[in-house]
């Protein structure tokens, strides 16, 4: 007991100690240190102050449920050498460096400089400082130095056997951007395609949600691996989704870009040849959340490039119930409600995890690459500014009616409603979408996603389609085990493997 209280005696001294070694800050300089910034700076720069110490600030910037405090400011043309002092901004969430608690932070400065990353300080070209353990002070600190002299670099792959990094350069995205883009998927093979050199094999599209890119197909193959009893017999393949908006969604946009096309027309066949993929007739596309809005979106605009879509909990497929807000009503608000009450945006076991204008603020500080700017940048018009054209009003949360019907184009109910009964002779969605559809929602869905997808449930019901739209009551948003399972069985037969049914009788017998 003795040389516990001992212990404990001298191991508050030493925090105690850590303390007052820790530098006092009442405001932060951001420094741009001249061997990282050899070009003036006209951008937004980013403080990040970040509790948790085991992860890097700008790495947090990205956690929705517990979002680090940001403070930021908009300048043009900071000359190598120079600086800028964050102090008192209107652009800061969750508080005001006027309401921050005095205490002990972990700070980091960010600048974004990447066109094609959604996160700062992540993405190639982003600078940033190292990170630095300060005690908030405002009544007795002094101005903090933050020298932006680190480059951002990108996380490797995960190490995987029969995992590579397929990347190229897309003519139609440099056209578009008038700059090259570039674009990459991982690729995991199955365990025989070295051994059976002239052989093509069946391919999984696997798309991320919002916030992923190429290397969830890592984890999603090692998943998929630990659930056979053989070998997998077909191709994993995760296109990066991600671009400077946000989520390219893989659809063709005024403002991002034709990631659709840019897909079917060249990724999809150079993986193919360089991979020995069996091309549309055995592809199979898969994905969850956003992801999962992509491979329907994907299925309905391009269905003879893909033999079925497999949906896990798809963003908004029906725009009359954008988690719970008709953007086609008069009068309609995304802040609030028609009974004028404040809107969720997502829960947990009941409960409310993130309002819709926390939300926005919190997006609206860290700017282009959040969700709600992801929707708009695919959705929406370009604006005269040459930005995408906002759906609603920032301050009030009113939606612009003019920008909601432009939406309708991008609405998969609408789409597959109008293009159903084809004209000019010509098949319609009728006839090209038999068999192909697999939707799995969750009744319990974290984002309200569920009501949209009981519409198109319903829609689709009406026109006769033989789509499999499953909504589980008790599932939340995530992958349906029961779909995932289906659409492997699917993959396997078509690689070769007798059914799964079948096998198990043999074995019996």
């Amino acid at each position: 007991m003795h040389r516990f209280t001992l212990a404990l005696v001298l191991l508050l001294a030493s925090a105690q100690a850590a303390l007052a070694q820790t530098p006092r800050a009442s405001e932060f300089r951001i420094v741009f240190d001249e061997s990282m910034n050899t070009a003036p700076y006209t951008g937004r720069v980013y403080l990040a102050l970040a509790r948790n110490a085991r992860i890097e600030p700008r790495l947090q910037l990205v956690n929705w449920v517990s979002p680090v405090q940001v403070l930021a400011i908009d300048v043009k043309d900071v000359p190598p050498g120079g600086s800028v002092t964050i102090s008192s901004t209107s652009l800061a969430f969750p508080r005001t460096f006027a309401d921050l608690e005095p205490g002990v932070y972990t700070a980091q400065a960010i600048i974004r400089r990447s066109l094609d990353s959604p996160h700062p300080g992540q993405g190639k070209g982003d600078v940033h400082s190292e990170a630095a353990r300060i005690r908030l002070d405002r009544d007795d600190g002094l101005p903090f130095d933050l020298v932006l002299n680190q480059a951002a670099t990108e996380l490797p792959l995960p190490p995987a056997a029969n995992a590579h990094v397929f990347e190229m350069r897309s003519a139609l995205l440099s056209e578009f951007h008038g700059r090259d883009v570039n674009v990459r998927a991982s690729i995991t093979l199955p365990d025989e395609w070295h051994s059976q050199a002239d052989r093509v094999w069946p391919t999984m599209i696997s798309i991320g949600g919002f916030g992923s890119d190429h290397r969830d197909g890592i984890f999603t193959s090692q998943i998929i691996d630990r659930s056979l009893d053989g070998p997998r017999r077909f191709l994993v393949v995760s296109p990066d989704p991600s671009c400077g908006f946000g989520h390219c969604v893989f659809a063709d946009s005024e403002n991002t870009g034709p990631w659709g096309r840019m897909l079917v027309e060249e990724m999809l066949p150079a993986i193919d040849k360089q991979f020995r993929g069996g091309g549309p007739a055995t592809r199979h596309v898969t994905g969850v959340s956003s992801g999962g809005w992509a491979s329907l979106w994907l299925v309905v605009n391009y269905p003879e490039q893909f033999a079925a879509c497999w949906s896990h909990v798809p963003d908004p497929v029906d725009f009359r119930d954008f988690q719970r807000i008709d953007l086609y009503a008069p009068g309609a608000n995304m802040y609030r409600d028609e009974k004028g009450d404040r809107r969720p945006l997502a829960r947990n076991d009941g409960g409310v995890m993130l309002w819709y204008d926390d939300f926005v603020r919190r997006e609206s500080v860290i700017g282009r690459g959040g969700q709600i700017g992801s929707f708009e940048a695919v959705f929406s018009p370009r604006g005269a500014d040459g930005l995408p054209r906002p759906l609603f009003d920032r301050a009030t949360g009113a939606v612009d009616p003019v920008t909601a019907k432009s939406w309708e184009k991008y609405d998969i109910r609408l789409i597959i409603e109008h293009g159903w009964e084809g004209a000019g002779g010509k098949p319609g969605l009728r006839e090209r979408l038999k068999g192909r559809i697999n939707i799995f929602a969750g009744g319990r869905d974290n984002f309200y996603l569920e009501g949209a997808a009981e519409k198109l449930k319903a829609a689709l019901a009406q026109l006769g389609s033989d789509a499999v739209v499953e909504i589980d009551p008790g599932m939340n948003h995530t992958y349906s085990s029961t779909g995932r399972e289906r659409m492997i069985e699917a993959l396997q037969v078509a690689g070769g493997a007798p059914p799964r049914k079948a096998k198990q009788e043999t074995d019996g017998d």
